[in-house]
């Protein structure tokens, strides 16, 4: 009888433990693509992730870092993405011109967007551990195939934005391809800044 307690009690607590544990919504899920592991697949449930190849190498989102910042200052909206690329932590900002949202609701907009990054008028930014890069845009695109609203208990906590994107560009005069570009992530109160 005092097992049978015991294994209750120890059951009941294991029980109330896994409840405790959150599916927070601030979580990257990452998982792999079939036909290229080392990055994300493309996904449009808010998985706060993304990931391209830079050249050959594997640019991707980590759990370390908010793995997208949206920030809206002097009419141009900078998408923040920070990760990884061959154990160096990089930074990638696209600074899209002319769109200036006042909330995170209004990302709405972008919802099945497409833009060329070299008539646009859009500008990169890169930062390899620490190192500032300097970037001129040759050729590509941005597309936001998919912008959702997320509510929770019937109240929108987030938009979730998920697209795809490949370009070319100089890295400090050299060529660089940036191929097979995804991004899946919850956009709201905690990676939303109006500056």
């Amino acid at each position: 009888m005092k097992r049978l307690a015991i294994v209750s009690v120890i059951l009941s607590v294991l029980i109330f433990i896994s409840c405790e544990k959150s599916n927070d919504l601030n979580d990257s899920v990452f998982i792999r693509d079939n036909d290229n592991p080392e990055l994300p697949e493309y996904s449009e449930w808010g998985y706060n992730t993304f990931g391209a190849f830079y050249d050959r190498e594997a640019f991707v989102s980590n759990s370390e870092v908010i793995p997208l910042k949206v920030i809206t200052e002097g009419g141009n909206t900078s998408f923040i993405f920070q990760g990884e690329l061959s154990n160096d932590r990089m930074l990638m900002e696209f600074i899209m011109p002319g769109f200036s949202p006042t909330s995170y609701t209004d990302m709405l907009a972008l919802n099945n967007n497409t833009y060329d990054l070299k008539t646009a008028g859009w500008s990169i930014k890169m930062v390899i551990d620490s190192d500032i890069k300097t970037v001129e845009i040759l050729e590509g695109n941005f597309q936001f195939r998919r912008v959702q609203k997320l509510n929770v208990d019937e109240k929108q906590v987030q938009c979730i934005v998920s697209g795809i994107f490949n370009f070319m560009i100089k890295v400090d005069g050299i060529p660089v391809r940036v191929t097979d570009g995804r991004f899946d992530a919850g956009v709201g109160k905690g990676n939303f800044y109006l500056l």
